[in-house]
């Protein structure tokens, strides 16, 4: 799996490279975009995509339900992921990439924290959560130790701040 996601990441990087003909200049709000080429990739790639009303709402906060689809396009390429009977989040589920609140519950429409989504990508990657030490009181130190050495924040603006809600450009 870590290697299938590697070459996966590295298509998409090299994919960066070159000029895309869709991306953060074809959205209405595109002069908000801060990581204009992370979304350009993502979204000529449909891992993300825009609003009905053609704008993007990079600071838009990512909710859980739409980081399961971002990680399920990632793993599977959009059109498989779109035909997933169970869902985006029953499969992140089943892989154990995901793994929902103490109360058995997932929660789509809540945000989530930067180490939460790390955790998600992490665990997309191959990364076993129980074996990395991704559970229990201190799951987002181990988490944001292994993300950040892996490098998963480096094109970020200023600090991460894994406590605070991801927003839709970030995720790119």
């Amino acid at each position: 799996m870590k290697k299938f996601l590697s070459l996966v990441l590295a298509l998409v990087m090299t994919m960066s490279l070159v000029t895309v003909s869709a991306g953060a200049k074809d959205f209405s709000d595109s002069t908000k975009i801060q990581y204009k080429e992370a979304v350009d990739v993502m979204s000529a790639v449909n891992v993300i995509s825009g609003y009905a009303e053609g704008d993007f709402r990079p600071t838009a906060t990512l909710t859980r339900g739409a980081a399961a689809k971002i990680i399920c396009n990632l793993i599977l390429g959009p059109t498989t992921a779109g035909a997933l009977v169970a869902g985006y989040i029953a499969y992140c589920q089943k892989a154990g990439i995901i793994s929902g609140y103490a109360d058995g519950t997932f929660k789509p429409a809540n945000s989530l924290t930067g180490y939460a989504f790390m955790k998600m990508l992490l665990g997309a990657l191959g990364y076993d959560a129980s074996r990395e030490g991704y559970t229990g009181p201190n799951w987002s130190i181990a988490v944001g130790k292994r993300a950040l050495n892996a490098g998963l924040a480096d094109d970020l603006v200023g600090d991460f701040n894994g406590v605070k809600a991801v927003t839709r450009e970030e995720a790119c």
